[in-house]
C-alpha cells in the first residue's frame, strides 16, 4: 500500500520533523490578515511569534497572497470605519427611541413631576460620551488610500519581505485561467467554490495553488501551506481537519514532493512540537481595542452557548441540559431567540457572546428549502439562536455558514439565508451545528 498510495500514508514523527527541518511554509492571505483583526496586545503576541527565526526563515509568501492582502486590507479597514459609523448611527436612534418610549410610557401629563429636560440631557451628555469614544477608535484606522501608514502591513512586510513569489507571466496566468474552466467544471480541488466570482478573481485560489507547486519543484523541498480556509475545495467536510486527498495526491504527482495543509491553529502546534519555537500564547486578559479594528476574543475554554428561551412545552427528551433544543430545532411556533455577538479569533475558535437581548422568531416566514435545510441538520444541531457582528459578517462563506473549533469540537454556524441581510449591526437565526 505504501507503494501505491504514498499521498495517504501517514507520516510518523521522524519523516514530520524532516518536513519541517527541510520544507518551506506558506501562509494563506486569511492568516496574514488576522491581525487587523486582533487587540494590539494580540497583535503583539502574533508577531513576536511569526519573528522568530526558526519559522520565519522558513516563510514563503506566494505573490497571489501579497495581492490580496494588499486588496483585502484595505477593504478590511474601509469596513471596520463603516462600522463605527454604523455604531454611532444606531446609538443615536436607540437613544432617540428609549426617550420617545419613557414619555410614552410615562406621560408628562401624569407624570408631572418627572424633570424631563434633566433626563434628555443626560440622554445628551452619554450619548456624546459613547460617540466620543467611537470616534476616537474609528480614526486610529489607518487610511485606505495608497501610500497611507499602516503599521501592522508595514510590520508584516518586514517578516515576509525576503521571501516572496514571482507572478506569472501573461501566458501562464491564461493557461492556468484555462486549466480553471475544466477544473471547476469537474469539482476538482481547490478554487471550484469560488466559480461563481468574476474574472479573474475566482482562479485566486488556483493561481496560489500552481504558486505552491512551482515553488516545491524550483526547491526540490516539501511544503507546509496553512490557511483557515475551511471551504470544501480545501478540506473534506466529513473530516473538517482533513485536506482534501484530491490535493496530496495532485501535488506529489507533479513535484514528488508532500504538502501538508493545515488550519492555523493546528499549524501552531505542530510547530511549537517539530520546531525550535515558543508556543503562541495569546493574551488570556480581555484584550484592549485594536487601533483598525474592533477587537476579538481568544475562543476556547468557555462553556457551551445556551438558548436561553427554548420553548417550554418542548417534548420532552429533545433537550439538554442546558435547555437547548436538540433534535427538533424547527419550532412550530413563533419563539423568542437569544441573541449572541459571533467572534472568530485569529486562532479559527469559535466564540458565541450573550448580549442580553431577545428577537422574534416565526418559522412560518420560512421557505422550503428552509425547511430542507432544517430537516437535513436537525440531529446534529445544538441549538437555533440568534447571531450578529463584524466576524460573522466578513467570515461568512459563499453557503452562509462560518466554520469554528469551539472547545475542542468543530462547529458551523448556519444562517437562514431568506434571513440574512448585509449589515453586521442586525441579528439574525442562526443554527449551531455540531460537526
Amino acid at each position: 500500500m505504501h507503494r501505491y498510495f504514498p499521498d495517504l500514508v501517514p507520516f510518523d514523527e521522524a519523516r514530520m520533523r524532516q518536513i519541517f527541518q527541510d520544507g518551506f511554509i506558506a501562509l494563506d492571505t486569511n492568516v496574514l490578515l488576522a491581525p487587523y483583526r486582533m487587540g494590539e496586545a494580540q497583535q503583539e503576541a502574533w508577531f513576536i511569534w511569526l519573528e522568530q527565526t526558526e519559522l520565519n526563515s522558513r516563510l514563503f509568501l506566494p505573490f497571489q497572497v501579497q495581492r490580496e492582502v494588499l486588496t483585502n486590507r484595505r477593504a478590511l479597514l474601509n469596513e471596520w470605519q463603516q462600522a463605527y459609523d454604523s455604531m454611532i448611527t444606531k446609538v443615536e436612534v436607540e437613544v432617540r427611541k428609549a426617550k420617545e418610549n419613557l414619555r410614552q410610557q410615562f406621560p408628562p401629563s401624569r407624570y408631572p413631576h418627572i424633570q424631563y429636560g434633566d433626563i434628555d440631557a443626560a440622554f445628551s451628555q452619554a450619548t456624546a460620551e459613547i460617540k466620543r469614544q467611537v470616534e476616537a477608535e474609528r480614526d486610529r484606522i489607518p487610511q485606505q488610500q495608497i501610500g497611507d501608514p499602516d503599521p501592522i502591513y508595514n510590520r508584516l512586510q518586514s517578516i515576509t519581505g525576503p521571501h516572496t513569489g514571482q507572478p506569472f507571466n501573461e501566458n501562464e496566468r491564461q493557461a492556468i485561467y484555462e486549466s480553471g474552466r475544466t477544473r471547476y467544471t469537474r469539482k476538482i480541488p481547490p478554487g471550484y467554490a469560488d466559480a461563481t466570482k468574476p474574472d479573474p478573481q475566482r482562479y485566486g485560489d488556483l493561481l496560489l495553488w500552481e504558486e505552491l507547486i512551482r515553488e516545491a519543484e524550483k526547491t526540490q523541498k516539501p511544503a507546509i501551506f496553512v490557511t483557515n480556509d475551511q471551504k470544501a475545495d480545501w478540506f473534506d467536510q466529513q473530516q473538517p481537519k482533513s485536506a482534501r486527498w484530491e490535493l496530496n495526491a495532485e501535488f506529489l504527482q507533479r513535484t514528488q514532493q508532500i504538502v501538508l495543509i493545515w488550519s492555523l491553529e493546528r499549524f501552531q502546534m505542530e510547530a511549537h512540537r517539530y520546531l525550535s519555537i515558543t508556543e503562541y500564547t495569546p493574551p488570556t486578559t480581555t484584550p484592549e481595542v485594536a487601533p483598525h479594528a474592533p477587537a476579538v476574543s481568544a475562543g476556547g475554554g468557555q462553556s457551551a452557548p445556551t438558548v436561553q428561551n427554548a420553548p417550554s412545552d418542548a417534548p420532552a427528551g429533545q433537550r439538554d441540559v442546558n435547555g437547548v433544543l436538540l433534535t427538533e430545532v424547527l419550532p412550530s411556533e413563533p419563539v423568542q431567540l437569544s441573541c449572541f455577538d459571533f467572534r472568530v479569533s485569529e486562532t479559527g475558535r469559535l466564540r458565541l457572546d450573550p448580549i442580553g437581548r431577545e428577537i422574534t422568531f416565526d418559522p412560518e416566514t420560512l421557505s422550503d428549502a428552509e425547511r430542507e435545510a432544517f430537516a437535513q441538520w436537525g440531529t446534529s444541531a445544538l441549538g437555533l439562536i440568534a447571531t450578529s457582528g463584524l466576524d460573522q459578517y466578513t467570515l461568512i462563506n459563499t453557503q452562509g455558514a462560518a466554520f469554528g473549533d469551539y472547545d475542542g469540537e468543530i462547529y458551523r454556524a448556519w444562517l437562514i439565508p431568506d434571513n440574512y441581510s448585509n449589515s453586521p449591526t442586525e441579528y439574525f437565526p442562526t443554527v449551531l451545528i455540531k460537526r
